[in-house]
């Protein structure tokens, strides 16, 4: 059984919601009113990020990060944690059998809080989650490395080894890295 107050601790609201697929605008505050990904309507669900909770006005639902993941996807608290903890989505990869088909499996290394990750706007946690990294050896050194998965069966079909990135105006920062591929 996952331990609640461990997932509280280290999944951020943010994260969460990340992973549930709702967008959240660059520079956003503490409050925010979000489009709830269940109820759907015009900014029903509050967050606050710095006490980690939300509520969905429409369902009359809320709290921590356990009961916005049984809101959203209909689920117990125990499916919610369990879900949190081992979702069904690519990050869950080094933990699926090779396939057989075509021998693909999840390569290793991939560095997730690299800069050239985080340049992209991407939360490190989420990449890490995604199975998305910087790859420093093989045939896709250099690159950022994101994993192309077959959605009905789970499978690995291989890696999209991305190089050059046009980051949007509103994510960049004031040290901005660019990321681009040696000639070599």
């Amino acid at each position: 059984m996952p331990d609640f107050q461990k997932l509280k601790n280290e999944i951020t609201i943010t994260q969460c919601l990340a992973l549930l697929g709702v967008a959240i605008p660059q520079g956003s505050k503490a409050q925010l009113k979000l489009d709830c990904p269940k109820c759907g309507g015009k900014n029903n669900l509050a967050v606050n990020t710095d006490r980690n909770i939300a509520f969905c006005h429409t369902a009359k639902a809320g709290g921590d990060i356990l009961s916005l993941v049984s809101h959203v996807k209909e689920l117990s608290l125990k499916e919610a944690a369990d879900w949190l903890s081992k979702p069904n989505s690519p990050a869950l990869a080094s933990k699926r059998p090779q396939d057989e088909r075509n021998g693909f499996k999840p390569l290793e290394g991939l560095e997730a809080d690299h800069p050239a990750v985080e340049v992209t706007g991407l939360d490190p946690f989420i990449a890490a989650r995604a199975g998305i990294g910087y790859a420093n050896k093989g045939v896709l050194k250099g690159t950022i490395a994101v994993p192309v998965w077959d959605m009905e069966s789970g499978q690995l079909l291989g890696y999209i080894g991305c190089v050059d990135f046009i980051v949007p105006v509103s994510l960049r920062g004031e040290n901005i890295v660019e990321i681009k591929r040696d000639a070599s």
